[in-house]
């Protein structure tokens, strides 16, 4: 069987003892007989094909490995069907070989090829492991054992004793020995590799792994291995000859690449130099083919290859492992080292330095590792108490561990933490040095000491409290001790009080009050607010609060209780009572103001006139009601109660804030809303909200703005009309200069020249005449320059990008400033007064530039996307306050350049500063249709 074939059934298994990719694909177990049944008829047609001669037996038996392999990965509840299984299997194979088959002789080999396979499985999986990895020399030789050398003896005695009984054999011995060594052969080269590659978990990840250096050194083993056994038993001397180098390759293999290497090194010699010797038998003697004694040989020599191999790779295969514990166990360690909440560290025993600590001394003490590591708690500072630290220090060095002793220990910020220590001498490199781990006992320490404050806090304010508080006894009722309160309050002395009960001294109005406090101290364990009335010495009534609570003190059942004076309490309830009668009268009488009360539900429990008049609704249709029931929507409304409850917890009042609401008639209108919390008379916590009416303020604030805004509105249109005007009028004076006046000066220059020709003026008429030529020659070029500056007329001919290029052009040879300019096609995308208007912003651009920017270089650009069209202006001058130019309601220029970018609907930016140059930015959307 190959390698495929018992992968396959053992994909087909999901065997629980290992977790690789394969094992995943499940199968019903009928289906997995199937294949395992026709894997072993495979393998046994492989034997028999890699046997010396065709006969009964076959001396080099594959199946017998796979059996053995198949019932050590499979659980023990499937033997038998493994067992039913290689039935069918078996008889094929012999019924194909054998001429004149008996069923007898079939059935026995049957046996002779189960039951000891199934015996030594079961011995193995008894004696040597339950799940067989081959991880170790204890299971690796247990296997070979069990499986290879014990059981095939069985079964080479049973198939033998078969031979011999039915004639198909003369020699016991030597039959036996054939049967046996064939099956030892498969069982030493074959149940390894299965062993290796199944029963090991991930072997899809240990391939994935290898390197490609690791891919090319495979190849070169098994390439040389497959050319060397070749050449020694194909062309060299064959099996007898010198094929004991092959062991270096198949040691190689165990060595480099472990067990699932080696294993497959020797399963793939085995079968190439079974099948070289069968098919060219290179160098045997007739005596030694007919015999197939060679074949011998070849066993012995598999059965070293497979020792050479596989025993080194077991063996380092049991170190990596020991090796990978031992990591394994030291990164635990470190992990925890490192992760531990309490102060951990290692130092040397001696000098008391620090080699090692965890990451907590960063977080509790404030230093980190370059810090402390190399030196002491004493040099950092750390100690506070070093007579102590030296005391426990020697008793450590004396015990060799100490635990639970406290040492306060001082922060990097030089605050002091209290530790909890343990420590234990270790050694380490040969080196005596300290494990300590320390515990951070600060907020324990604190809160004993908080406990202990604590209860001074309750002595202190048990005996200062302005309430009557006491401690009594809960069967007899008699008082055990009595604040200052008591005696301030009822009249009696703290000596007339201690040891009688309040019965006794008459402090209660009635006994049903005294009967009612009892009864809820038996039912709740404790009373709050109950209110009563008590009885003073001098026999004047006056109502309480009485409080309670059943405590236990040293095992004795006991009352302490607090009885709070309401007398003060009823008087100011009054009193506000009446100062809430005077509040609510002015405010139902503020005209102007809205004044409501909700309760913490939202409700409405006040409303006053100026309410009804803002809102329409009347205080009796209000009361009750929420607000999205009359003037909010529901969002309003849960904003609204949102906010009361953050007043009540925070405390703080809300707004002024404006809102708009709804009027009972449905028209809506704005408002101005404060909220606090009150006491509302019910005694729970409620909220005033104050509204006043914005809505006609509102509507003349917007009624301003939108004139504001047609305004400017107005002044940006004139502003467009006039430029538009002014281009108009330079247009038409241009046009004026150039066919009038220029042709006026032309008709002069003319007739300067024809008064010229005729021959006989005198010097003087002659030198006039040259000088009105002159003159007319310079004003005709003024003219035209004039008229080329007020109306550029070649925009008309040239178009926008060659007309830009000739202005910069133009500009760049009158000034020594450095031009550089990049210009995209803008051909029909503007058209009339927006080519103007492009030509005339960089125009006046290039005209603050000369003025006042004193560059040396300018960059330009234009450039067109699909949407829109930018240009750039860059000089390296010396820039300007922007916001004092427009204080100073300088820089016309540039307004003008965002009126007509304004004009094209784009937009313009400009980025300078005193000493850094400026650069404008221009950006305008090219229109969908021509202007």
């Amino acid at each position: 069987m190959c390698p495929p074939a018992g992968l396959l059934y053992k994909a087909s298994m999901v065997h629980d003892r290992t977790i690789g990719t394969l094992d995943r694909l499940k199968l019903p177990l009928w289906l997995r007989a199937a294949i395992f049944s026709l894997s072993y008829f495979l393998c046994a047609l492989i034997g028999s094909a890699l046997s010396a001669n065709a006969g009964t037996y076959v001396s080099f038996w594959l199946p017998a490995g796979l059996f053995a392999a198949g019932l050590l990965l499979a659980p023990k509840r499937e033997w038998f069907w493994l067992c039913l299984a290689v039935l069918p299997a078996n008889f094929a194979f012999d019924l194909i070989h054998d001429v004149n088959p008996n069923p007898t002789v079939i059935t026995l080999f049957y046996a002779a090829n189960v039951l000891p396979t199934v015996v030594g499985a079961w011995l193995v999986r008894r004696f040597v492991a339950e799940t067989v990895t081959l991880a170790t020399l204890n299971e690796f030789f247990g296997v070979l054992f069990f499986c290879g050398i014990l059981s095939p003896m069985i079964g080479a005695f049973i198939g033998v004793k078969t031979l011999v009984t039915f004639g198909l054999s003369d020699t016991f011995f030597k039959s036996w020995l054939i049967w046996w060594l064939g099956c030892v052969m498969a069982v030493v080269v074959f149940l390894p590799l299965l062993l290796a590659w199944l029963a090991r978990p991930n072997w899809s990840v240990w391939l994935s792994r290898f390197s490609d250096a690791k891919r090319i050194e495979a190849t070169l083993l098994f390439g040389g291995m497959f050319i060397t056994a070749w050449h020694q038993l194909v062309v060299a001397e064959g099996i007898n000859g010198r094929i004991v180098p092959l062991l270096i390759f198949v040691l190689w293999a165990g060595l480099r690449f472990g067990l699932r290497g080696g294993s497959l090194a020797v399963f793939s010699l085995s079968l190439w130099m079974a099948w070289l010797t069968t098919k060219y038998l290179k160098g045997l003697s007739p005596e030694e083919i007919s015999s197939a004694e060679y074949m011998l040989t070849l066993q012995v020599f598999m059965a070293v290859a497979a020792a050479v191999a596989l025993v080194p790779a077991v063996v380092m295969d049991e170190r990596n492992r020991s090796f990978q514990r031992l990591r394994e166990s030291e990164e635990k360690f470190s992990k925890a080292f490192r992760t531990s909440p309490s102060l951990m560290s290692i130092t040397d025993l001696e000098t008391g330095r620090y080699l090692e600590i965890n990451d907590a001394y960063e977080k509790i003490l404030g230093f980190n590792r370059a810090e402390l590591i190399g030196r002491s708690p004493v040099e950092l500072g750390l100690v506070v108490d070093l007579a102590l630290r030296e005391q426990k220090l020697a008793q450590l060095k004396a015990t060799g561990s100490i635990s639970n002793w406290e040492l306060q220990i001082r922060n990097r910020a030089g605050e002091l933490l209290t530790f909890m220590h343990s420590a234990e001498v270790m050694a380490l490199g040969g080196r005596p040095c300290v494990l300590r781990v320390s515990h951070d006992i600060t907020e324990q320490r604190a809160a004993a000491q908080a406990t202990r404050e604590s209860e001074e806090k309750f002595s202190k304010a048990f005996r200062s409290s302005p309430d009557a508080m006491a401690i009594s006894d809960l069967v007899t009722g008699q008082f055990m001790e009595v604040n200052d309160g008591f005696p301030r309050i009822y009249g009696y002395t703290r000596e007339e009080m201690v040891g009688r009960s309040s019965i006794a001294l008459g402090m209660w109005r009635d006994a049903e009050d005294r009967a009612e406090m009892s009864r809820r101290l038996k039912n709740d364990g404790a009373i709050q607010n109950l209110e009563s009335m008590g009885r003073k010495r001098n026999g004047e009534l006056f109502p309480n609060l009485f409080s309670g609570e059943i405590i236990e003190l040293k095992g004795r059942q006991c009352l302490i209780s607090v009885v709070r004076d309401l007398t003060a309490q009823r008087q100011a309830e009054q009193a506000l009572r009446e100062s809430e009668k005077s509040l609510r009268a002015t405010i139902e009488n503020t005209p102007n103001v809205a004044v409501q009360w909700f309760n913490r539900q939202a409700r409405v429990v006040y409303w006053n006139y100026a309410s009804e008049t803002m809102y329409g609704w009347t205080a009796a249709e209000a009361m009750g009601k929420t607000l999205d029931e009359m003037i909010f929507t529901p969002e309003q409304a849960a904003d609204f109660a949102q906010v009361l409850k953050e007043i009540e917890h925070t405390g703080k009042p809300f707004g002024p804030a404006e809102f708009p609401f709804r009027r009972r008639d449905e028209k809506m209108g704005v408002l101005r809303c404060t909220v606090f919390q009150i006491q509302i008379p019910s005694g729970e916590p409620g909220f005033v909200c104050m509204d006043v009416d914005l809505t006609e303020q509102k509507n003349a604030e917007q009624a301003r703005e939108q004139a504001v805004t047609r305004e400017q509105q107005s002044r940006i249109e004139y502003t467009l009309r006039l430029l538009a005007a002014q281009e108009a009028e330079r247009k038409r004076i241009a046009t004026e200069l150039h066919d009038s006046l220029g042709q006026n000066l032309l008709l002069i220059k003319n007739r300067a020249q024809m008064a010229l020709k005729p021959a006989g003026q005198s010097a003087e008429v002659r030198a006039q005449l040259e000088v009105i030529n002159q003159l007319a020659t310079a004003c005709i070029a003024e003219a035209r320059q004039i008229s080329h500056d007020l109306h550029p007329h070649q925009l008309e001919h040239l178009g926008l990008k060659r007309s830009l290029e000739l202005l910069l052009a133009n500009t760049a040879e009158a000034s020594e400033i450095k031009f550089t300019w990049k210009i995209d096609e803008t051909e029909k995308i503007f058209h009339g007064t927006a080519e103007m208007n492009f030509y005339r912003i960089l125009q006046e651009s290039l005209n603050n530039i000369l003025k006042h920017s004193q560059a040396k270089n300018v960059e330009v650009s234009l450039e067109r996307d699909i949407h829109e069209v930018q240009l750039r202006i860059t000089d390296d001058g010396c820039g300007f306050d922007v916001a004092t130019m427009t204080q100073n309601k300088k820089g016309m220029g540039l307004q003008n350049i965002i009126e007509r970018v304004r004009m094209l609907g784009g937009k313009a930016g400009m980025d300078t500063a005193p000493g850094r140059g400026t650069r404008v930015m221009v950006t305008v959307p090219i229109p969908a249709e021509p202007e």
